[in-house]
């Protein structure tokens, strides 16, 4: 992760919690990724040890993720006000 625009390394331990709905299993905080994939729940453990705790993440800018993971400068481009035809 990058911090300040410096990269920290940020270690987290692999254990994640999964609650049973009846015929399948899913995480209990976040999602699986395609096929599977728990790289998206080891970012989120990953941002919210950085900001202190899951209760600390609440909220925000994805924006804020992004400049996290990649350590270059991100924004937003709103597009709902443009006017014209798209296809």
């Amino acid at each position: 992760m990058f911090v300040g625009g410096k990269m920290r390394p940020v270690t987290v331990d692999d254990y994640m919690p999964f609650k049973s709905n009846g015929r399948s299993q899913s995480l209990y905080l976040g999602q699986l990724g395609h096929q599977g994939g728990l790289w998206g729940a080891l970012m989120e453990k990953m941002w919210s040890k950085l900001n202190g705790n899951y209760e600390n993440t609440a909220g925000g800018d994805m924006t804020e993720g992004f400049f996290a993971l990649t350590g270059n400068p991100t924004g937003v481009l709103k597009t709902d006000s443009l006017k014209g035809n798209v296809e």
